[in-house]
């Protein structure tokens, strides 16, 4: 658990990241797409009170970590994808 009591998958067990879990809202202001996505796994991680993380994915959610490696690569200390193509590197 990180300072603020938050276990890092507190995201997912809630149905989403970020300030959308904290709203009653169901759905964030700026949709499901992977940019917004990351945006709200950046908010979990400075809210446990962490700057920089090693981001580990699986199949379908190495386009949010992508997304979130491309948007804050000074934050990302080590990213680990496993399961999917990435774009640009063939097979």
């Amino acid at each position: 658990m990180g300072p603020s009591g938050l276990r890092s998958d507190e995201g997912s067990r809630r149905g989403g990241a970020g300030p959308s879990w904290n709203r009653k809202s169901s759905k964030p202001e700026g949709g499901y797409d992977k940019k917004t996505q990351a945006q709200g796994i950046r908010a979990v991680v400075t809210e446990m009170g962490y700057d920089k993380t090693f981001v580990v994915a699986h199949d379908i959610g190495n386009m949010v970590a992508y997304a979130y490696a491309a948007m804050y690569p000074d934050k990302v200390e080590r990213l680990v994808v496993m399961d999917v193509p990435i774009p640009g590197i063939d097979p």
